[in-house]
C-alpha cells in the first residue's frame, strides 16, 4: 500500500469545532520525563500534553455550538414578538418558514415537543443567513457566538501553550496552529468568517486552517504513521 501524505504534518496545534456541539481541543509536544528517559526499552516515543475548553453539552448552554445559535435565535424571536425588543427582525419569519408555522406561539409546542438537541442546532444556519442580510438582531447573536468561541481558543491556548517551546505548529515558534472544523465550519459562512477575523486579531501570530482531507483519512494517517514508527 502506497504511504499516506503525512510527512510534513504537525499533531500540534489547537482544533476548534463547531458543530451540534462545540469543543476546543489542543495537543502540544513535551519533553520526556527523565524517568521516561532513563528507560531502558531503547523504543522512540513521542510526548504530548493534552487540554481542552468547553465541550460540556447543551445542559451546560455549550456557547458557541450550533445549539447555542438556534437556540439563542429562539430567545431572539420571543423577545421581539413580545415587545421586549422593539427591533424587527427577520429571524421570525424565516423560522417560521423553516418548521412551516403560522403563528410565533407555536414555536413553544415546537420546542418542548423535541427529544433530540440537533432539532435546535438545525435553526443555527437560519441566524447566519439573517446576520449576513444585516438583520441586527441576527449580528448580535453571530457577535456573541464569535466571542464566545475566541475565548475558548484563547483560553485553551494560555493553558496549554503558555510556555509552549519549540514548534506549536503556527507561524511563530511556540504559536500553535488554530484548525477550525465542524458542520458550522465546513463551508466558508459569516460564522467562519468573523471568526477568524476575531483570532487574527486575538491571536496574530498563530495559523487559521481547515481540513484538507476527510476525518476517516486523517485516522488512516495517523494509524500508519504511528505503525511505521513502531517498526523503525
Amino acid at each position: 500500500n502506497p504511504l499516506l501524505d503525512w510527512q510534513a504534518d504537525c499533531l500540534v496545534g489547537i482544533v476548534s469545532i463547531v458543530g451540534t456541539g462545540t469543543i476546543a481541543f489542543g495537543v502540544k509536544e513535551s519533553l520526556p520525563t527523565a524517568q521516561e528517559e532513563g528507560e531502558e526499552s531503547g523504543e522512540l516515543k513521542n510526548h504530548f500534553e493534552t487540554a481542552r475548553v468547553s465541550g460540556w453539552g447543551p445542559a451546560f448552554g455549550d456557547t458557541g455550538s450550533g445549539y447555542d445559535l438556534g437556540y439563542r435565535l429562539l430567545c431572539a424571536v420571543a423577545r421581539c414578538h413580545d415587545g421586549r425588543d422593539a427591533r424587527e427582525t427577520s429571524l421570525t419569519a424565516k423560522v417560521l418558514s423553516h418548521l412551516e408555522l403560522q403563528e410565533p406561539q407555536q414555536l413553544i409546542k415546537w420546542a418542548y415537543s423535541r427529544n433530540d438537541w440537533a432539532s435546535m442546532a438545525a435553526l443555527a444556519p437560519l441566524c447566519l443567513e439573517a446576520a449576513g442580510e444585516g438583520d441586527q438582531v441576527a449580528r448580535d447573536i453571530l457577535n456573541t457566538v464569535v466571542e464566545e468561541l475566541a475565548e475558548s481558543i484563547r483560553t485553551l491556548k494560555d493553558k496549554l501553550f503558555a510556555t509552549a517551546g519549540g514548534t506549536g505548529g503556527g507561524n511563530g515558534a511556540g504559536e500553535p496552529a488554530i484548525v477550525l472544523v465542524g458542520g458550522l465550519m465546513s463551508s466558508k459562512n459569516i460564522l467562519n468568517e468573523s471568526l477568524e477575523a476575531k483570532i487574527n486579531a486575538m491571536m496574530p501570530r498563530c495559523a487559521v486552517l481547515y481540513p484538507e482531507c476527510e476525518a476517516a483519512q486523517g485516522a488512516a494517517i495517523l494509524a500508519q504513521r504511528e505503525a511505521i514508527q513502531r517498526q523503525s
